[in-house]
């Protein structure tokens, strides 16, 4: 564990699990979030990785727990082999392009996220299906479109079924699923 800082006033802890996610530990909030993945600290093989988010990390002998609370912008930005995804329900914040062009084929939003953000699961060329299933306000631009937002060419997107259990319904961007023919 190494501890590194942010500003004068921030400090912020690394953590790496086993599956070569790593994670931001804010002792203020006793929160964690998702920074991103490093394959120094992943298991050798990570074709059709899948992963499992906990709910809470423990960090040391004493117990010490940190509710992942958070996935970081970018977290898992071009890992294609990342097959599958497991997210805890104390998630509250997705951010944007946090799964860009993985190899997602399923995903289940959990109850406590308020928005889906811009570009989370664009590129995702496996992507069949999304459940949503708490009341989110609003779906932002490009969050499953199977193109670039470069509109640079079609990534052949399977995505057939979007299940929203949301009322009243969310605002959903125009752009929200660009170039995806559901």
């Amino acid at each position: 564990v190494a501890v590194m800082a942010l500003d004068e006033s921030d400090w912020s802890v690394e953590y790496y699990d086993e599956q070569g996610v790593f994670y931001k530990l804010w002792p203020d909030s006793r929160t964690a979030t998702v920074a991103g993945f490093d394959a120094a600290h992943a298991p050798q093989n990570v074709e059709n990785w899948q992963i499992t988010i906990p709910e809470v990390i423990t960090i040391n002998e004493e117990g010490d727990e940190y509710p992942v609370t958070q996935i970081a912008d970018r977290a898992f930005y071009n890992h294609w082999t990342l097959t599958a995804v497991n997210l805890p329900d104390a998630l509250i914040y997705i951010g944007d392009w946090a799964f860009f062009n993985t190899g997602l084929k399923k995903v289940v939003v959990p109850d406590r996220i308020m928005d889906i953000a811009e570009g989370v699961f664009s590129k995702c060329w496996q992507l069949e299906s999304v459940e949503i299933t708490g009341n989110i306000n609003s779906i932002k631009d490009f969050a499953f479109s199977s193109w670039a937002e470069t509109g640079c060419g079609s990534n052949g997107g399977k995505l057939q079924k979007v299940i929203i259990w949301s009322y009243p319904a969310p605002v959903i961007s125009p752009k929200a699923f660009y170039a995806e023919d559901i």
